[in-house]
């Protein structure tokens, strides 16, 4: 866009002399470049699909431009691009993940193995807008389908008790885990320079939880264990995502914990991922 617009300024001169005060349309590429002038500036009006104007340029003495805009904030997917909000959300990701005792903490009083836990998703709709001119600060969001797996030390059982969770020691566990689905709707804050293909994200993401499938067993048949675990039907968590190119490295950790102990412990969820934009990994793979 920005070569074809040089391209265009190119001819301000003759238009700028031209004695008719009638405006000059250049058809390139799918787009129509409408040029005006009067006796103090000359404006360059970007049309896509002869009625959608995703951008005008106003330059002041031929050279200096004074106002870029992009005609609507809520537009689709393409004009996101001609926005310049590259901190998306990745389509696709997985992670590693745990239970803390509280936002931002390290503890591990439920005993969650990071290495057997695990949680995947996609983001079928997103979102973004850029909130400055120089498009270095913008808001995204989106809707994320989640399953989230936790894997337990095996030296106890959990059932629920008056609808809290509650630990029983068993030293014969051999299966402790449970795995649920939810839906998350992100909101982040992103900061990028213009230059550079990547991106900064921070915000918090809002979460609906199904309850929790419980797999239990042990070696010398204990019973007496719950096959399903109520969890908090909704929830908050910090989310933090760094992305170059089509590449998302991303931190979440839970405000809010997944589900109440009958001992007080609490249950937040900490998770490391990593995941990719499918469509920019097409265009890679396209523009080779």
């Amino acid at each position: 866009m920005r070569s074809i617009i040089i391209a265009i300024v190119a001819l301000l001169p003759c238009t700028m002399n031209a004695t008719e005060a009638t405006d000059t349309t250049v058809n390139y590429q799918g787009r129509k470049f409408v040029i005006g002038s009067n006796d103090t500036e000359t404006k360059i009006t970007v049309y896509q699909n002869d009625t959608n104007k995703i951008k005008e340029s106003v330059f002041v003495d031929g050279n200096n431009v004074v106002r870029t805009y992009v005609s609507s904030p809520f537009s689709g997917e393409n004009e996101l691009q001609t926005m310049g909000v590259k901190g998306m959300l990745p389509t696709v990701w997985v992670g590693i993940n745990k239970l803390t005792d509280g936002i931002g903490s390290s503890g591990n009083p439920m005993g969650s193995n990071m290495w057997g836990s695990f949680e995947a998703g996609v983001t079928p709709l997103r979102t973004a807008v850029s909130l400055d001119r120089a498009k270095t600060f913008g808001l995204i969001s989106g809707l994320q389908l989640v399953f989230s797996r936790y894997r337990f030390d095996h030296n106890y059982g959990m059932r629920m008790t008056n609808g809290l969770v509650e630990r029983i020691g068993c030293d014969a566990t051999t299966a402790n885990n449970m795995f649920f689905g939810s839906v998350r709707v992100p909101l982040l804050f992103t900061l990028q320079e213009p230059q550079m293909p990547g991106a900064v994200s921070l915000g918090v993401s809002f979460e609906a939880r199904t309850n929790a499938k419980y797999n239990f067993k042990a070696s010398d048949n204990t019973t007496g264990m719950s096959d399903a675990l109520k969890l908090n039907r909704f929830g908050v968590n910090l989310e933090m995502y760094i992305n170059y190119g089509p590449v998302y490295l991303g931190l979440k950790t839970g405000l809010t914990p997944i589900f109440k102990t009958t001992d007080g412990v609490k249950a937040n969820m900490t998770s490391i991922s990593i995941g990719t934009d499918i469509g920019k990994v097409f265009k890679l793979f396209k523009k080779k």
